[in-house]
């Protein structure tokens, strides 16, 4: 059933870049009730997610 409060709506979902992810999930529910959807993620290549290299380096050693 479509909610008739949600059609035609603009929807901005934040986090949708892992399609297993919750944020996938919320956008497909609205895109199901018939919302116009917005996705926005920052994709991190692994050396700029997480610790920091050079700390992780000094407390090996």
């Amino acid at each position: 059933m479509i909610d008739p409060q949600l059609q035609e709506k603009v929807v901005l979902v934040t986090g949708a870049n892992n399609l297993q992810g919750i944020g996938a999930a919320v956008a497909r529910a609205f895109a199901r009730q018939s919302a116009k959807i917005l996705l926005s993620y920052l994709r991190l290549s692994p050396q700029e997610f997480g610790i920091d290299q050079s700390e992780a380096a000094q407390a090996t050693e």
